[in-house]
């Protein structure tokens, strides 16, 4: 490798990941921004976005119904999980969106995205879809945010950041102005069937993994240790809308925080035994 690894302390900037709150987003405390405009659907990805324009003029890709509630509150939580280590993961928030809005749109599969509340990720613009060149340059010129996004992705048990020889889905993006990557699609984060050797098989920056030496290895799990200290908050900031499939708030979403934790504190668990 070409560049010292380099694993700070979660208060610490290493990488290309944004601060936490920038611009008020990805804050519990902020009131949702709301949409007045759906100007197309992706025609790549599972859940299928819809990007939309905010009141303020900006541009967020937004999941809603098609994705469904427990996606919804995956994306938030890892999403804040994702940048509170200091990853780059593209500014999000709570998009509002009226029902005459989707009853008015020219878009026939409106109703995929739906009213009230849904998850926004800001468009990057200039970006296209990390290639197998670009991820072996980010693992060369910038091991530390591989080393950290490979890590991430064990610790929330995200096996989807898949990219080789043959193709896959990396769920990450590369900035065409600036070459920098931006994370993307934490909707099957926390996943039941997630199987870890496959995950070290086919993740796109799985063959750093050789690199991460022991000193590195303790500094990281600690980044790690001090970031699940702020699940809590986190999982608080998601709206009852998202956490409850019943309008009495009576049936919770599939994903609890019994179950967030259990996936977590294998930090304590199985790293020694898997990151030896």
């Amino acid at each position: 490798m070409s560049k010292e690894l380099c694993i700070e302390p979660a208060d610490g900037r290493c990488g290309q990941g944004e601060a936490v709150g920038r611009d008020g987003m990805s804050n519990g405390s902020q009131q949702p921004l709301e949409v007045v405009r759906i100007i197309r659907r992706s025609a790549q990805g599972v859940t299928l976005p819809f990007l939309c324009e905010v009141s303020d003029g900006r541009l967020f890709w937004a999941k809603g119904n098609l994705a469904g509630k427990r996606a919804l509150c995956c994306e938030w939580l890892a999403g804040s999980l994702a940048r509170a280590v200091g990853l780059p993961i593209p500014p999000f928030a709570q998009l509002s969106v009226s029902d005459e809005l989707i009853a008015q749109s020219l878009i026939d599969s409106a109703a995929d995205l739906g009213s009230g509340l849904v998850f926004g990720s800001h468009d990057i613009g200039d970006a296209q879809e990390l290639g197998i060149e670009d991820a072996r340059r980010v693992m060369r010129q910038d091991p530390e945010t591989a080393v950290l996004t490979l890590a991430f992705d064990w610790w929330i048990q995200n096996g989807d950041r898949i990219l080789g020889d043959r193709g896959g889905n990396p769920n990450i993006l590369i900035s065409m102005s600036d070459q920098r990557m931006h994370i993307i699609d934490h909707n099957v984060a926390f996943d039941d069937s997630w199987h870890a050797l496959r995950f070290f098989e086919d993740h796109v920056f799985a063959a750093i993994r050789k690199e991460i030496g022991p000193p590195k290895l303790l500094a990281l799990r600690d980044r790690l240790r001090q970031v699940r200290g702020h699940v809590d908050s986190f999982w608080a900031e998601i709206p009852d809308s998202w956490r409850f499939l019943d309008r009495d708030g009576t049936l919770r979403v599939e994903l609890t925080m019994d179950r967030v934790y259990t996936v977590l504190d294998r930090l304590e668990t199985e790293w020694e035994e898997v990151w030896k």
